[in-house]
Parts: C-alpha cells; sequence; structure tokens
C-alpha cells in the first residue's frame, strides 16, 4: 500500500565492489500488485487514526509529520505498523506463551512510535493522482464541510466512488 501498489522483493544486499569496482548491484524491478488509486487513497483515510475528533488509535500519539497508521491491540498482544511515502515502521508487542498485557505493554508501540518520530519532519505526503477527488469533511457530522478534514475518494470517469 505505501508504494502505491506495487510489489518489491525482499533484499538485503544492494552492491558489491571490489577494488574500488562494482561487481555486483542489485537491480530493483517492482509488480503492479494494486490498484495505485485505492492505495492512495487507503493511504489518507489511514491518517485519520491520528484525528482527535475521531478519537482514533493514535490520536494521544500525535509527530509533526504526516502518517497513515493501523493498531490492533489483543489481550495478550499489540500491533502498530505506521508508514508514509518513504518509511515503513511495524512494531509487535506481546508474549510468548499469550499471557495477558497490562495497559503499559499494550500502549508501548504507541509511545515508541511517538518517541523515536517526535522530531522526524517529512518534506512530502502522497500527491492524488488524476483518479482521486479531495473534500473536506467535517468529522463530527460526517458532512462536506469548508473548513473539514481532507478526505480522498476514487473518482472514474464522471462518477464519484464513495
Amino acid at each position: 500500500i505505501a508504494s502505491k501498489g506495487i510489489y518489491y522483493e525482499p533484499y538485503s544486499i544492494t552492491k558489491i565492489t571490489s577494488n574500488n569496482k562494482e561487481i555486483y548491484k542489485h537491480i530493483i524491478e517492482g509488480e503492479k500488485k494494486l490498484d495505485e488509486s485505492y492505495c492512495l487513497v487507503l493511504s489518507q483515510l489511514l491518517t485519520s487514526t491520528f484525528h482527535k475528533d475521531l478519537n482514533g488509535t493514535m490520536a494521544n500519539y500525535q509527530v509533526p509529520s504526516t502518517f497513515a497508521a493501523k493498531t490492533g491491540t489483543s489481550d495478550w498482544d499489540s500491533w502498530l505498523v505506521a508508514y508514509d511515502p518513504t518509511l515503513t515502521l511495524v512494531m509487535w508487542s506481546g508474549y510468548d506463551d499469550n499471557r495477558p498485557l497490562d495497559y503499559t505493554s499494550q500502549t508501548i508501540n504507541r509511545q515508541t512510535f511517538q518517541d523515536v518520530f517526535s522530531s522526524y519532519t517529512q518534506t512530502h505526503w502522497f500527491k492524488p493522482n488524476k483518479d482521486i477527488v479531495q473534500i473536506p469533511i467535517d468529522l463530527k457530522t460526517q458532512k462536506m464541510a469548508q473548513e473539514g478534514a481532507i478526505y480522498w475518494f476514487y473518482q472514474t470517469g464522471s462518477k464519484l466512488k464513495l
């Protein structure tokens, strides 16, 4: 999703040099797996976890940059996935034997995210493509509003898909 629908095979060696000569360089090749517009809309939607008006799961863990985030917590484990156009962070906390988590253990991923990214300032966020329309939405009434939060919607031809 963070790569706008392009899948890249994971790799660890980018290049090998010997005697100042490059003898191997990894060629990055991506394969389209998901529709770019859907990925962009979903990324923008996942910024809502930081909206205080929605009581999002990341509302109390603000950072100065824009991130998409998804959290998941059960009695025995806690997940956080967050990304922007250049970084992806995945964190899990829990116990191998499924012992219940206390409140601190349930929120440690969110607090760690905030601690790590509190001084990170990105230079850009995703840009909508030609198939996306931006609409300001009042988060309390869920209606269009001039001063609302910007949400992206996928539009094909003259039809808007809400």
